[in-house]
Parts: C-alpha cells; sequence; structure tokens
C-alpha cells in the first residue's frame, strides 16, 4: 500500500512537470465548473436541461465536503464561494482555516 501510494504521489509530481499545468484546489475548479454550467444550462431545451443542471449541482460535492469538514454552515459557503466567482471571474476555493474565500493560485 505504501509503495503504492508513493507511486501515485511521485506521479503527480511527474504529471504536472510533464503538463506544466496545476488545477488549482480548493473547490476552485468545482466552483468554476458548476457555475459555467448553470449559465450554458440556460441554451439547452428539452429534458437536456436537467441533466445539465444535475451535473452542474453534481460537482459541488467537493466545496461542500470541504465546508462541511471545517465546521462551516455549507450552503453559506457555496453561496459565498459562487458570489465571489460570478464577481471577480477568477479562481477562488474555501478557505478551511477561516470562513470565507482564498484564491488557491496563491
Amino acid at each position: 500500500m505504501i509503495k503504492e501510494a508513493t507511486r501515485d504521489g511521485l506521479r503527480a509530481v511527474k504529471n504536472v512537470y510533464d503538463d506544466k499545468a496545476v488545477v488549482p484546489g480548493a473547490g476552485s475548479f468545482e466552483i468554476a465548473c458548476s457555475v459555467h454550467l448553470s449559465e450554458h444550462c440556460k441554451n439547452v431545451e428539452g429534458k437536456a436541461k436537467l441533466g445539465v443542471q444535475a451535473f452542474a449541482d453534481s460537482l459541488l460535492v467537493i466545496p461542500k465536503t470541504l465546508a462541511e469538514n471545517s465546521g462551516y454552515d455549507i450552503q453559506e459557503s457555496i453561496i459565498n464561494l459562487k458570489d465571489e466567482y460570478y464577481k471577480n471571474k477568477v479562481a477562488v476555493g474555501i478557505n478551511v482555516q477561516t470562513l470565507g474565500t482564498i484564491s488557491p493560485i496563491k
């Protein structure tokens, strides 16, 4: 098990080096993708709209879990994250040390 975990960790570092890219954490990708899909949902017609919105909502599991595990109100945290993202259109994640948002890129 330890050998596999080491290999996975080293592989993650190798992938960052090879790809020269990192996805910001703290739930920021999930918030941005959910907001984008919710906006896209306005252009979708029929039953497909329900599927797009359901997927957008399902992406919020990660930031909701981060909020819950940090002892924060889940709904308030998600609303704060979405509001901050709408306002600045930059990656924003949940601050697990103090209630609020952070820039995971910094």
